[in-house]
């Protein structure tokens, strides 16, 4: 068999560097990218020590798996950075025993291969984790701040709403063994103003509550949904909406039919400051066709879309084939806060437009 052709043919087309060593650590054969990368010749390298020729020193490096794998007789792997050829190394030897078997390593095979690429990524990662840690320590410290804030608050009116003294007294009591968590205070709010509406006799006070509930609900889910991710950043949109839209219809079950809900949404996550207005847009909207668009509380059907346009842009639609909209509707002029809101959300937050079709029923169209 001619040797240096099967070297060649075997070893010199091959990008990672290869070596082969005697028990001594004498470089015996090395393939072409190893000695491209030390800009050398196999007669400056061959016969030469592997730590003299790689690290320029006169004994193994300290993290050297020839040495581990001379000890151990098993194929050894290690991580280095090299000043020489300014690069992280991932190196594996494996040992070759003798024929007898008898124990004795004969020689020491290296692969080297250059990881630099996936050492930038891990520094990435660590850095990563430290920002994002950062993050969470700031946000639980101002949610602390903001949840002794509350707390006061809810004590004042303790001492003022005589009523609702021990019901208030209970959320108290709550509110102090908390976890300083978006999710968790939203939640508090939200039941202090469930125990509110319970204790109104008027409607129009009790809409005006059950608005502000569902919205915060809408906020709650939110951050009930990050935290259950493994992804923070980002939310599922057509899971959100199906737990979204079961609330609001459950929040109105008491004064109406159930209607029927389609939902048609393409969208598989959204980048959380996009989420938020979203959401609470569509609060705002569904509310709205429960309260108005079915007066006589037949069976009605509303609808949500949400899709990406050809050209980058996203499409919401919320309609219903309900009563609609009167003829003299306009967002300048409305003195709804919801509609108020929602308007706002489209304008300000997401940057898009809005706009309504009374053909059949009610349809608002939000690009953005």
């Amino acid at each position: 068999m001619d040797l240096e052709k099967y070297w060649s043919d075997s070893f010199d087309i091959l990008t990672d560097m290869v070596t082969l060593h005697d028990s001594n650590f004498k470089i015996v054969r090395a393939n072409k990218a190893f000695l491209d990368a030390l800009k050398s010749s196999s007669e400056g390298i061959l016969g030469r020590q592997c730590y003299d020729v790689m690290h320029c020193t006169k004994e193994p490096h300290g993290n050297c798996p020839f040495v581990k794998s001379i000890d151990t007789k098993k194929t050894t792997i290690s991580e280095i950075f090299e000043p020489l050829l300014n690069s992280h190394l991932e190196i594996t030897a494996y040992p070759i025993l003798n024929e007898q078997n008898d124990g004795k390593v004969e020689g020491i095979i290296h692969f080297v291969k250059t990881i630099n690429e996936r050492k930038e990524m891990e520094d990435h990662l660590v850095l990563y984790n430290e920002q994002l840690q950062k993050v969470i320590d700031d946000r639980t410290k101002d949610l602390q701040e903001a949840n002794n804030n509350l707390t006061l608050e809810v004590q004042a009116r303790i001492e003022t709403e005589n009523k609702i003294m021990a019901s208030l007294k209970d959320k108290e009591i709550l509110l102090k063994e908390v976890h300083h968590r978006v999710k968790n205070n939203l939640q508090i709010i939200s039941s202090l103003l469930s125990l509110q509406t319970e204790s109104l006799n008027s409607d129009n006070y009790q809409n005006v509550f059950r608005d502000s509930l569902n919205s915060i609900r809408t906020m709650a889910l939110i951050h009930e949904k990050l935290y259950q991710s493994s992804d923070m950043s980002h939310l599922h949109v057509l899971e959100y909406f199906q737990e979204l839209t079961a609330e609001l219809i459950a929040s109105f079950r008491q004064s109406f039919v159930r209607p029927v809900l389609k939902l048609d949404i393409s969208i598989e996550q959204l980048p959380i400051d996009t989420m938020i207005p979203c959401a609470l847009i569509v609060c705002e909207l569904v509310s709205n066709c429960l309260k108005y668009a079915f007066p006589d509380k037949k069976e009605g059907e509303i609808k949500i879309g949400f899709h990406q346009l050809e050209n980058g842009s996203r499409l919401l639609v919320v309609s219903d084939n309900g009563v609609g909209l009167p003829e003299s509707f306009s967002f300048k002029t409305t003195r709804s806060l919801g509609v108020q809101l929602v308007h706002d959300l489209v304008t300000r937050k997401l940057k898009g437009s809005i706009t309504v079709d009374r053909e059949h029923g009610t349809e608002f169209r939000i690009t953005f």
